[in-house]
């Protein structure tokens, strides 16, 4: 008789799939500052935070910072470049 439980997940996995799904969104403005958004499972903005001016190559210390203050969420990186004029 074959296991039917198999299509089942195991409970770390649900438990997993519960964690808030946060999103980062850093945005690098025209004049080099970055800005990363944080946003919540429905697209709102619940928090913000400034790194001032950086290369490109620097998004992942950005990155590793937000992940200190949001431990154990799920975190997603989006890269745009916001063309504000300021």
């Amino acid at each position: 008789m074959p296991d039917e439980r198999k299509d089942i997940p195991s409970a770390s996995a649900c438990v997993e799939s519960t964690k808030p799904k946060i999103t980062i969104h850093l945005r690098r403005k025209l004049k080099g500052e970055v800005v990363a958004d944080i946003l919540n499972e429905k697209a709102e903005v619940v928090a913000y935070k400034r790194f001032g001016m950086m290369a490109e190559g620097e998004y992942d210390n950005a990155m590793q910072q937000v992940k200190k203050e949001f431990p154990g969420a799920a975190v997603w990186l989006l890269i745009d470049v916001d063309i504000d004029r300021e």
